[in-house]
Parts: C-alpha cells; structure tokens; sequence
C-alpha cells in the first residue's frame, strides 16, 4: 500500500509543477486562463490564480 501511496503523492505534486507552470506561461504571455466557474467557461487572468495558489489552495 505505501508504494501506491508514494506513487499517487508523486503524480500530484507533478500535476500541481505542471498547472503552475502554465499559469506562470499565460501570465507571461498576457493569454487568459480559461475554467469552469458557477457553470460556465470563464476567462480569467493567471496573475490572480498565482497569488490564491501562492496562498494556499486555488478554488475555481
């Protein structure tokens, strides 16, 4: 069980890299983010992502 447990945190914490380099990518480019919020598509800058990721979890 603990090598299941060891591979599940190693593909989160590749997921959450993978995430935040493209929100440092979009940033960078000036493209928005797109995401599902209240039930619908939303395009939203990635600067205000990276500061709520910076602070701890990001709530789309």
């Amino acid at each position: 069980m603990a090598s299941k447990d060891l591979l599940q945190s190693k593909a989160e914490k590749a997921l959450k890299s993978a995430v935040h380099g493209v929100l440092e990518d979009h940033k960078r480019t000036g493209r928005p983010v797109v995401i599902w919020r209240n039930g619908k598509v939303a395009r939203v800058p990635a600067g205000p992502l990276l500061k709520k990721k910076k602070k701890g979890a990001v709530s789309f």
